[in-house]
């Protein structure tokens, strides 16, 4: 009785689908890897860039001694980086340029203008966190007319910084599962009573099968989102090894 090609190479069929769902499997988890990497260093960068740029106008009205306890008030705060009392004469020029400030104020000249602090903060301000707070016990200095800032702004920082977070987490979630695995393998390994000697040429097929895939993986995150450290292609042969560690715990 004649058999069919598939009949004739069962055994090939066999072996080369899981090896396919495999390289598949690798491929996406380094480039899910990357990807995570690289959201982690873009929302680092974002966030910090938003602290650079975040600030505080405090606006007062008063004399010096009312304005410099403002200041020190302002500067005693829980994240603050820097004060900096502006120069009214600027403020009003730059004002003036923009049309931010009416004409009939500015004819009136600098003394029309609150003294204003710049407050700038530290990366990561504990005391923004009750914000509606904080503005209430600044708005209740003597001298203090307003306070300035973007608020969507904070909301970004906030944003930015939860995002960095939450990715921090996942590649420390990726750590640990890893090191679950090891134990795994680990633990059969040292309960296992028969263990297979190792077939060199086996060993070398799946090295390349994990290391090829891999690597294939890492370019591809690497064209997908820009350069990606090099002690990413460990992860091939950490695969390897696991896979060849697994095989020889089997009895």
């Amino acid at each position: 009785m004649l058999k069919t090609k598939n009949e004739q190479l069962p055994g090939k069929n066999r072996y080369w689908w899981p090896v396919l769902i495999q390289i598949i499997l690798l491929v996406s988890g380094e480039f899910l890897l990357g990807a995570i990497w690289s959201w982690k260093n873009l929302s680092f960068d974002c966030w910090q860039n938003e602290m650079k740029n975040f600030q505080w106008l405090v606006l007062v009205k008063g004399d010096m001694v009312t304005v410099d306890e403002v200041g020190r008030f302002l500067s005693e705060l829980d994240g603050v980086k820097e004060t900096k009392l502006l120069d009214r004469a600027q403020i009003l020029e730059k004002l003036s340029q923009e049309q931010l400030w009416p004409e009939d104020a500015a004819l009136q000249g600098s003394d029309s203008i609150p003294q204003t602090w710049l407050v700038q903060w530290d990366e990561n301000p504990r005391s923004l966190s009750d914000q509606k707070s904080l503005l209430a016990d600044i708005q209740k200095k003597d001298g203090v007319v307003d306070v300035a800032f973007d608020p969507h702004s904070l909301e970004r920082i906030r944003l930015w910084r939860k995002m960095w977070l939450t990715s921090r987490i996942a590649l420390a979630g990726a750590l640990f599962l890893l090191i679950l695995i090891l134990g795994v393998i680990a633990g059969k390994l040292i309960f296992s009573s028969h263990r297979r000697k190792p077939s060199w040429p086996i060993i070398g097929k799946v090295m390349g099968v994990n290391v090829g895939a891999w690597a294939l993986g890492y370019g591809i995150a690497g064209i997908a989102f820009g350069f990606l450290p090099v002690f990413f292609l460990a992860g091939g042969v950490l695969t390897g090894i696991f896979q060849i560690l697994w095989q020889q715990s089997e009895n």
